[in-house]
């Protein structure tokens, strides 16, 4: 079972175990290179595929509004209004989709 999934199965047996409609499951891990974490909130899924929230923090930058759309491994969209630039935010999304 890939990480995505885990994330799902998590706010599913949230949802359910609780019965509340605000539940979510929200998980946080640290990149390989130990200077940045990435925590993400399962929101669904749409007909492109699998839609997340992120939240991204370095000590160079941060990004906590951006939604990814996955299919699988690939990305379908990404959408952010953040302060990071677009090279930053299109590697961060196809590494997340990729996990």
């Amino acid at each position: 079972m890939n990480f995505k999934a885990l994330a799902a199965t998590a706010l599913i047996a949230t949802t359910s175990i609780f019965a509340a409609p605000q539940a979510e499951a929200r998980t946080c891990f640290h990149l390989p290179s130990g200077d940045a974490t990435i925590c993400n909130t399962y929101q669904g899924t749409n007909r492109y595929g699998s839609v997340y929230t992120l939240g991204y923090t370095t000590d160079w930058g941060s990004d906590t509004g951006m939604t990814v759309t996955c299919r699988g491994s690939h990305v379908v969209d990404w959408q952010s209004e953040g302060n990071m630039s677009y090279n930053h935010l299109d590697t961060l999304a196809n590494y997340f989709c990729g996990l």
